[in-house]
């Protein structure tokens, strides 16, 4: 019999809410040792979040405003012009909340999906966590983590 998500998956999933402070979440993650989670409010999954979100909105807040294309110059002149960006973009990022950054389409599977299906959706998706869904209610989770630990557990 083939492995499902509901053998696998995490069934006690940590999860933050849209209004938690990027600073506290960022905390809760390093403190679990994980690096991402669901979004709920009011028991309704609302999206999911990373550590990498954190990453990709602070790179973007550190460009300088109003130009795509880089500035020309020295290596010197670049790292002058980014410094200049920083600390501004931090504190911008700092005022953020998780709703800001969340990514509402949620890639979830149903318990009784095979776990080759899950690799298979992670692969295609680039992405490290499923959410497991019966009907809107979240009911557990599965990462690469947990991918692996069936491998072994399985040859």
């Amino acid at each position: 019999m083939a492995l499902c998500a509901r053998d696998i998956m995490v069934k006690d999933v940590f999860s933050v809410t849209p209004c938690m402070s990027l600073v506290d979440m960022d905390s809760a993650f390093l403190q679990r040792g994980i690096s991402g989670a669901p979004v709920v409010e009011g028991g309704k999954l609302r999206g999911v979040v990373s550590r990498s979100d954190i990453s990709r909105k602070l790179s973007e807040a550190v460009q300088s405003p109003g130009t795509q294309e880089a500035p020309r110059g020295s290596l010197l002149d670049l790292m002058t012009a980014a410094s200049r960006n920083v600390k501004p973009a931090f504190e911008r990022v700092r005022e953020l909340c998780v709703g800001d950054i969340m990514v509402e389409k949620v890639v979830a599977v149903q318990p009784d999906t095979s776990i080759r299906s899950v690799a298979s959706l992670m692969v295609e998706r680039k992405i490290h966590r499923v959410l497991v869904v019966d009907g809107e209610q979240l009911v557990g989770l599965v990462s690469t983590l947990d991918l692996v630990k069936a491998m072994l557990v399985d040859a």
